[in-house]
């Protein structure tokens, strides 16, 4: 919850920063740079922060599944049908 406060709480900033602009300001390419710029940024880390919370969800995961998985002296041979797949 604290890392949407935090990109809520920027980009509110940037749009503050954008809103106390004149018209003549808006109008320049260098606030209309910054304004872009400043917001991917803010968007981009908290994509980033989603992508890597979700693959160390995955991990963690992953982790676990081998905990029960299968047994190194067989090979790693999975039973199906009866027989001994390699996996």
């Amino acid at each position: 919850m604290e890392r949407y406060s935090s990109a809520v709480s920027s980009l509110k900033m940037i749009l503050s920063w954008w809103n106390s602009l004149g018209e003549v300001q808006k109008a320049s390419r260098e606030a209309i740079s910054r304004l872009v710029l400043d917001a991917e940024a803010v968007i981009s880390e908290e994509q980033s922060s989603w992508t890597s919370t979700a693959n160390n969800a995955a991990a963690v995961g992953a982790g676990a599944m081998d905990l029960g998985g299968s047994d190194e002296k067989d090979g790693g041979g999975v039973m199906m049908g009866g027989a001994a797949q390699q996996v």
